[in-house]
This record gives structure tokens, sequence and C-alpha cells, in this order.
């Protein structure tokens, strides 16, 4: 969308400390360019539409005023989402699939202070299983039936892009005693029934309706597995939609996007616990790392019990070479799924199709925004998924 056509809610400016400066309603519909300065007000403005809010930052020319809270990045109006103000062409291919992401997800890390449906957030502790206070907590658990299942058929994931495949295969893994022959035998583990981060692009209802998987697996496909070309990874409704091609009608599979003026902690926390408390269900959640304190942006993982005392998830990190699994506070982790994936919308499964060879492997700002603009990328919270057996079929 043009945003110099668009009609754009009121602009409100914030400072290095979030505060509103009052009587800050110039908005960016006369903003031409990425970068750069207006003519007509001599200012640096950035922006992000996102939830019917307009945030911007401004500031004069050869001032730091309203630069502190941007220094490495900004949000421009230009199709509403976020990339870096530097080039990463030079970045080394290691490198890639994080900053790929994180050019992404910068407006989750300021969505927190705009929303007052945001719990205050006191320092909450990361729990991780390599400890004997978690092993504690997880032996006085009385919610830890999905536990087991999810251990039997969690892989990590095979490379920095893919915690939304392992998520979905550890997730449908620990389904398999209910899923019979809707399990594939994938020719590494025949004649045994296994699903695999590859085989569940396999369908033809995923290759129609998501994405299709021809070539896949290592960071030298960059630009060529559909994961790893932009937008780069996966989105929360993608997830759903493979899930329901996978296990069928049989099953219920709800995407639940946390947005925290629709959706109460209490709400997710309960929609949560409930399914931890049916063994045919499971949960999996998108969330920001960055929200929950750790290193890194979007992420998938499934979920595997609930601490009554303390109110905490376990999280079985899929990224297991990174993070053991943790124990995460219900506040904590809602507040890092009510955050925004910058393209959590697209035109799936066709967008890509679109793209010039260039542009399926973006490396500057550029680049970045004209991938997006051709996959239309919209922002979207974050949230979780719950599948559930259908009563009629328990």
């Amino acid at each position: 969308q043009d945003p110099t056509t668009e009609q754009l809610p009121t602009v409100m400016i914030f400072n290095s400390k979030y505060q509103v400066i009052p009587e800050a309603n110039d908005s960016a519909r006369h903003f031409p360019s990425v970068g750069g300065t207006r003519s007509r007000s001599n200012k640096l403005m950035v922006g992000f539409l996102a939830s019917g809010m307009f945030i911007v930052c401004w500031q004069a020319l050869n001032s730091n005023s309203w630069g502190t809270i941007f220094t490495t990045k900004v949000m421009v109006p230009v199709n509403y989402f976020p990339v870096y103000t530097n080039e990463v062409d030079a970045m080394g291919i290691d490198e890639y699939a994080d900053v790929a992401s994180e050019m992404m997800d910068d407006i989750s890390k300021i969505l927190p202070v705009l929303s007052a449906s945001f719990d205050e957030q006191p320092v909450h502790t990361l729990t991780y299983l390599n400890h004997t206070e978690a092993y504690e907590m997880f032996t006085s658990s009385t919610r830890k039936s999905h536990y087991f299942p999810l251990v039997s058929g969690f892989d990590a994931q095979v490379n920095q892009f893919y915690c939304g495949p392992a998520a979905l295969q550890a997730t449908l893994n620990s389904l398999r005693p209910l899923l019979g022959e809707r399990v594939p035998l994938d020719p590494l583990y025949q004649p045994y029934r296994y699903f695999t981060q590859y085989d569940i692009f396999m369908s033809e209802c995923v290759k129609s309706n998501v994405l299709s998987l021809d070539d896949h697996g290592t960071l030298l496909d960059i630009g060529i597995d559909p994961i790893m070309t932009a937008p780069m990874g996966m989105t929360l409704n993608m997830g759903g939609q493979i899930l329901s091609c996978t296990l069928g009608s049989q099953w219920n599979v709800q995407v639940k996007h946390v947005d925290p003026r629709k959706i109460s902690l209490d709400e997710v926390r309960q929609n949560i616990y409930a399914a931890l408390g049916d063994e045919t269900s499971r949960v999996l959640v998108g969330y920001s790392r960055s929200g929950v304190g750790q290193k890194g942006t979007g992420h998938f993982s499934p979920i595997a019990a609930y601490h009554e005392s303390s109110d905490s998830f376990l999280i079985m990190d899929v990224a297991k070479y990174k993070y053991p699994p943790v124990w995460v506070s219900s506040t904590l982790l809602y507040n890092a799924m009510a955050t925004v994936d910058g393209c959590g919308i697209w035109d799936w499964p066709n967008g890509q199709l679109r793209l010039s060879e260039k542009l399926k492997r973006p490396k500057t700002r550029q680049e970045w925004i004209e991938a997006y603009r051709i996959l239309n990328c919209q922002p979207q919270y974050r949230g979780f998924i719950v599948v559930s057996l259908n009563s009629i079929d328990k």
C-alpha cells in the first residue's frame, strides 16, 4: 500500500524514555524515501504501522535528540516493516539467519511499552532444565504428561531457519500412536514411521496451500529452500495450515494470535493449561526470544508442562544446540508472544515465485524493502497453536 495515499492514524512521538511528546501530529505521508531527510521539515522520520498505531521517531539534522531507541535500527513507513539502517552484504553466511530474522523483529522490542494491556514486567528468572531446581519443578508439576511423548520425537532444528519445522516435527511425532499411517515412512527410518523436518512439507495439501519444498537443508540453500528464502522462516498461520493438512479432519487446529487488546494473560494461561491436561492435545508457541530474555528473535517451540506454584510453562527449545528446555513464567511468555512478526502475513504459497534471484536472499536494506513489497508483507502478532483430537473421535 502507498503511505502517501492511505489515511494514517494520529502519530505518537516517543523520546528515549518512551514518553509521549504532546502535540506531535505530523505524519509520514510526505516521506518520499527510506532514510535521508525531508526538505520540507528538515527531519529524519521513521515509523511502523502495526495494529492501528503508527509509531514514529524523528530528529533534527545533526542532532541525536530522538535517536537513542533506534541507534542501530529504524522503522520505516514503506509497507510498514522494519529494516536495518546499515547494509548487511558484507556479513558472513553463518550470521545471515539471525540477521534476516532480526530485521523482521525490531518492532517487538518497543511494542510492550505501547500497550496498556501489558502486565507490569517484574524481574523474571529463566530456569533451565540443566539445573536441580528445574527438575524439582518438573517432578512437582501436575501437568507434565506432554513431556514424555514430545521427548520421543524431539530433534534439534536442522539449521537456524528451521525452528518452525522442528517444532511441528516434535508435535507430530509426539502424536504418532494416534496417527497411524498418516506418519510417513522416511527412507532413513523405514520400516519405522517417523516425521522429519522435511517430511512435513511433502503432502500435496502442504505443497498446494503452504510451500513446495523441493530443495532444502543446508545454509548453501539460502534462496532455494522456501524456508530459507525471503521473508525467511515460517509464520504462525503457516504452521497451523501444515498441521491441518497433516492431521486431517479428525483433528482441531486452533491458531491464536496474542493481540493484547483482544486476549488477556489469564485467557492465554487457561488455554495452554487446559490443553496440557488433555493427553490428545499439544501446544506450540511462536514468541520473541528477546521477550523472554534470551538471545535471538522470533522462535517456535512446543510446550511440555506447567508448574503451578511458579506459574511457569516448560518450553522444549528446538534449538537444542543453543538452549536447553526452560521454565518461563506465564507473564513473560505472554509478553513474548504478544509481539509482532514484521512479515507475519504474506502471499504464500506463490509470493516467492515473484522474487528475482537476488531478492530471494536479500542483503541490503533496499533489497529487503523490495522483497517485502513484492511479497506483500504485513505485520501480525505472534501467539500459539493448540492441536486437539475432536471429541467425537476420542
